[in-house]
């Protein structure tokens, strides 16, 4: 079986990283739930790479910030298969394509972006 972590970044009072399926879900699976003090591109893909995280729960403001970081080819992200996004639409963005998110990808109310996909 693969590991599984999550990385939240976000405040885990909120619903997406708290319940859905959130830490909650992570922890009552046997999964690893890492949390960050920071959502700074540099700060969020270094512990990606650390981490091997497989799981981040975003925003869309703050997802669009990722993907459009320099920074963004110099980690090893490979290992993060889903990227669950909350809150408002993502919309088109120029930065996916260097970052590998599918622009097909649905990025509505909640969605989720899952690797080989």
């Amino acid at each position: 079986m693969r590991a599984t972590v999550l990385l939240n970044v976000l405040p885990i009072a909120h619903n997406l990283p708290l319940a859905c399926p959130g830490m909650q879900g992570f922890l009552l699976s046997g999964g690893t739930v890492r949390l960050s003090t920071s959502s700074q591109a540099q700060d969020v893909f270094a512990a990606i790479d650390r981490h091997r995280v497989t799981h981040i729960h975003v925003v869309p403001a703050l997802l669009i910030r990722w993907i459009n970081d320099p920074g963004v080819a110099a980690h090893d992200l490979g290992s993060v298969r889903v990227i669950q996004s909350g809150a408002s639409g993502c919309g088109r963005n120029p930065g996916a394509d260097r970052a590998g998110v599918p622009q097909s990808s649905p990025c509505r109310r909640t969605s989720a972006w899952r690797k080989g996909c």
